[in-house]
């Protein structure tokens, strides 16, 4: 997973908090970020995600489902308070909860195949393999989907 990516999205979190966002915006917020920050347990990692994805695929798809709705929320909340949105879907595009979970795993290909690489260069880099499915998907929307300014900014 790209850390340039990961400060991105930490960096959009911060920006909001320094720029007075709506008390709501700032619990839900701080209610997302104690759901997957703090409480792991509750997050699946790829391993629990790719045995439930064999076991259940329905309950998986309304996993992901809830965890895409409440980006969504997140981030139209975000721009009702004229906030940096933590991706910037297109208007015309409808993505159905296949799209969601193609985009999850091929994150979670490419996550798996920088560790594979970083482990073979014997590199000293730190790596969390056990990054939460929902942050992966997160972070697979901030690539695909940049917010980019008028400015031409990202």
């Amino acid at each position: 997973m790209s850390h340039h990516v990961l400060l991105n999205v930490f960096g959009r979190f911060q920006s909001l908090f320094r720029s007075k966002p709506c008390c709501c915006c700032k619990s839900l917020l701080i209610g997302i970020g104690l759901v997957v920050f703090s409480h792991a347990s509750l997050a699946l990692s790829a391993d629990e995600y790719q045995q439930l994805l064999q076991e259940s695929r329905p309950v998986m798809k309304l996993h992901i489902n809830g965890v895409v709705l409440g980006f969504d929320w997140s981030n139209r909340m975000l721009k009702a308070s004229d906030s940096q949105e933590l991706y910037c879907m297109p208007d015309t595009s409808e993505l159905s909860v296949d799209d969601y979970m193609t985009l999850l795993d091929q994150q979670l290909e490419q996550s798996a195949a920088v560790t594979e690489n970083q482990a073979s260069n014997d590199s000293d880099t730190d790596t969390d393999t056990n990054v939460p499915v929902e942050l992966s998907l997160l972070v697979a929307l901030v690539k695909k989907y940049p917010c980019v300014s008028q400015s031409g900014e990202q």
